[in-house]
């Protein structure tokens, strides 16, 4: 999986989560939704999110640390990570 994968992969999760949980009512929280993910020079990713500001008082404040608790989530961070290691793996090889 690529980086600009993980960020497509994670904005349709969100999405997905946000209409499961009943906040659509305009859809102008679903248009705004968009992750940015990059790899830090150290390892580990640096995500941002861009998405309109009421997001951060959905769910009492918590709608965004529900979300990257769910497998779904959890998975395709994994399965980005895994990727990415076995791609340094390769290239130390070679």
């Amino acid at each position: 999986m690529t980086i600009q994968e993980l960020n497509i992969q994670l904005t349709s999760l969100l999405k997905s989560y946000i209409k499961s949980k009943g906040y659509v009512s305009s859809g102008k929280l679903l248009r705004s939704i968009d992750f940015n993910v990059r790899e830090k020079v150290n390892g580990g990713l640096d995500l941002k999110l861009n998405a309109q500001d009421y997001i951060l008082y959905l769910e009492d404040g918590d709608l965004l640390n529900n979300f990257f608790a769910t497998k779904k989530a959890l998975d395709v961070i994994a399965q980005y990570e895994a990727d990415r290691i076995t791609r340094d793996i390769t290239i130390e090889i070679k």
